[in-house]
């Protein structure tokens, strides 16, 4: 009997701790909903919270998270951390993400207030680091997901200096590089959220929406101050996680966050974004999103 009481205490301050540990997402990451038989060829999440956390339950601790997604999508990984000061700290692999120690130490140790994730099935390119999301030109990080098939046009609209700036061959990297393009153009590239920063990132999405069989085009994009999501033929879900929720969470009544990923990752009513939508993730004391 002292026995069996013992360890009913011991589950239950193991699962009140595993709780307090894992924060935002804890006990209630439920397994997703069943991808599309069309799913994306990579997966991507992006983070923005209202504090500096740790990410490590929705890298490699929850049901489904970020590195058993890489058991279908192996060709790589990388994560890129927001800091405080507006800086990154990014790692990029070509392994599995599932079993590799390098992204097991930095899914254990990154702690930041933005992040941005992908895990990758190459399309395009070769399996080589220069070909790994995030693609980063300070203080920009970008990650796709899908395949864009008419590169010729993007590579016909990506200036000369945006041109020099491409190490590798794929046709994510070419997406990046026409966006930062079509914002170098009003002299907005030092991150900080202008209007018109904001402007020319909406004229380019509504620009590759018009392009005859352009493909797939969904990406996040960050300056570290605010996440850009934007769908166009791939999928992308949003939850909003803070006081208001329907469940009760201290670290997220704490440190409020909003997530937007390529799949719903619990049994919550994540929102679909429409295609074509382009959506601004701002941190602040209470994370906002706005549709541009």
């Amino acid at each position: 009997m002292v026995a069996e009481r013992w360890l009913g205490l011991t589950h239950f301050r193991l699962n009140t701790l595993r709780e307090s540990i894992l924060g935002c997402f804890g006990s209630y990451w439920q397994p997703p909903l069943n991808p599309p038989e069309d799913a994306p060829m990579c997966r991507m999440l992006g983070v923005v919270s209202a504090q500096p956390r740790a990410f490590a339950l929705l890298l490699e601790q929850a049901p489904h998270n970020m590195a058993l997604l890489s058991e279908k999508h192996p060709d790589g990984w990388g994560i890129a951390v927001g800091q405080p000061e507006g800086s990154w700290k990014t790692h990029r692999s070509v392994q599995r993400a599932l079993g590799d120690p390098d992204f097991h130490e930095f899914a254990m140790f990154a702690r930041g207030d933005i992040i941005v994730v992908h895990v990758r099935q190459k399309t395009q390119g070769d399996i080589k680091l220069e070909n790994t999301h995030p693609f980063e030109s300070a203080p920009w990080v970008f990650t796709h997901n899908g395949t864009v098939k008419n590169t010729n046009y993007l590579r016909a609209n990506i200036s000369e200096y945006r041109r020099s700036r491409i190490l590798g061959d794929t046709d994510s990297e070419c997406l990046f590089a026409f966006l930062l393009t079509r914002i170098d153009t009003v002299l907005a590239t030092n991150g900080a959220e202008h209007p018109d920063t904001e402007a020319a990132l909406r004229a380019a999405t509504r620009e590759l929406a018009q392009v005859r069989e352009l493909g797939t085009a969904s990406f996040l994009l960050s300056n570290g101050r605010a996440l850009y999501a934007h769908r166009l033929g791939a999928p992308l879900f949003l939850l909003q996680r803070g006081e208001a929720s329907e469940f009760v969470c201290t670290e997220c009544a704490r440190n409020p966050c909003i997530a937007v990923t390529t799949e719903p990752l619990t049994d919550e009513d994540w929102l679909p974004l429409r295609d074509g939508d382009l959506v601004r993730i701002s941190k602040d004391t209470h994370p906002t999103w706005t549709k541009l």
